[in-house]
């Protein structure tokens, strides 16, 4: 069950030239990419912490101004193969609509 009086507020991360944008939060590695198009379509590709509740907002208003940027020094070098696979996938295609 979601604790409605936690929340963590979610960064934008990437937008993509089609449109669906990466979104990540900063306090547990919750992130997700979004197409706001018809359909709606939401992709979780870390789950984070899912007893609390994710808000984000694409402007300052009313929230909290974030750095989306990595701290390169707390960085796990582990994850370095799984970081450059994000770099070069096609998540653009996911949403084609012509099937191409």
């Amino acid at each position: 069950m979601i604790n409605p009086s936690r929340e963590h507020e979610m960064a934008l991360e990437r937008i993509y030239d089609s449109g669906v944008e990466m979104w990540n939060c900063a306090l547990c590695g919750r992130r997700i990419m979004v197409c706001w198009g018809q359909p709606f379509n939401l992709i979780v590709l870390e789950v984070g912490d899912e007893y609390v509740a994710h808000s984000g907002s694409k402007d300052s208003i009313g929230r909290q101004a974030h750095n989306p940027m990595i701290d390169k020094e707390k960085e796990d070098p582990n994850l370095q193969p799984w970081v450059d696979w994000l770099d070069t996938v096609d998540f653009d295609s996911w949403w084609d609509k012509d099937g191409n």
